[in-house]
């Protein structure tokens, strides 16, 4: 039997971060320590994980009392290890949240990947900032985040403009009516409309998103809302790049559709998680890169806490 323990605490931001239009400035952690020897983190971020620390710890405890070097309960290749898991473990799994899945994974990985540098894997990620946040620095490639009001100050057409981007991201975070996004885009200059790669889950009703496509042969990524889509991509145009955030759907699901989806392109991007669990992120980033042979900008930033 394994003797599990977890202690709490807080990492501060040194920027407040934007979460669903939400102004967070630290977010909550779990260090787990199994048999007085420290395993990795855990992490909740406010107003996007739904499910507590202290609910996810109680499943850790569960779960892996019976975890040892000799009895892996994961494969990276398939996710948990269906040969090495009773009868009462697998249904039990089966009923857990993608959340919770996540935690144990990324546990696991963690461990996994303890002496190898963040930097091994060469992932390319672009910067995120918004009105509040405006600190470009020396990367061609930018998110910015949007928002109905965007188009109220005219002045970030130009702060962006003045940089040396290469290409451009606009998050939405589901916050457009499609009349509201097509004043917007109407509204910019055309040389920063160029520079559009993609917009990030902009609309409140998804399916707006085909007909904006049609309009402005912009194209519209699905972040957020892949949890509803996730096994039913048909209907979505392929130039349509996938993002997706494992703490949502889990690793195992994660590598699992990458698998199935190798000719779209897909972005692995981070929910602020910190530096030990980021890692993890570059590892499947890497994989996906080299699986779907293609070298794509993920949203993996490195945040900076204090």
């Amino acid at each position: 039997m394994q003797t599990i323990n977890y202690y709490s605490k807080k990492l501060q931001s040194k920027f407040p971060l934007n979460v669903f239009g939400h102004m967070v400035f630290e977010i909550d952690v779990l260090e787990i320590e199994i048999n007085q020897k420290k395993i990795g983190l855990i992490h909740h971020l406010p107003y996007f994980h739904k499910i507590s620390l202290n609910e996810k710890a109680e499943w850790i405890k569960e779960y892996f009392k019976s975890w040892s070097k000799e009895r892996p309960w994961m494969d990276f290749e398939i996710g948990f290890n269906q040969f090495n898991l009773s009868n009462e473990e697998k249904i039990q799994l089966s009923k857990i949240s993608p959340e919770i899945l996540y935690c144990f994974e990324t546990l696991l990985l963690q461990d996994k990947l303890k002496n190898i540098s963040i930097d091994e894997y060469h992932i390319k990620s672009h910067t995120l900032v918004s009105s509040e946040n405006f600190t470009v620095g020396q990367n061609e490639f930018l998110k910015f985040k949007i928002s109905p009001k965007s188009i109220q100050n005219e002045n970030w057409y130009h702060s962006l403009l003045s940089q040396n981007i290469r290409k451009i991201r606009f998050d939405g975070n589901r916050q457009f009516e499609i009349e509201e996004l097509l004043k917007l885009i109407h509204s910019m200059p055309e040389e920063l409309i160029k520079k559009i790669e993609f917009i990030e889950d902009p609309f409140k009703n998804f399916y707006d998103s085909f007909l904006f496509y049609k309009l402005t042969q912009i194209n519209v990524a699905i972040d957020e809302s892949l949890v509803f889509y996730l096994n039913n991509l048909d209907h979505v145009p392929i130039e349509f790049p996938i993002i997706i955030k494992p703490s949502l759907i889990g690793i195992s699901k994660t590598l699992e559709f990458i698998k199935l989806n190798k000719k779209r392109k897909i972005i692995i991007s981070s929910s602020y998680e910190p530096i030990e669990i980021l890692k993890g992120l570059h590892f499947i980033a890497s994989y996906s890169d080299n699986f779907t042979q293609q070298q794509n900008i993920h949203g993996l930033e490195v945040v900076k806490y204090l």
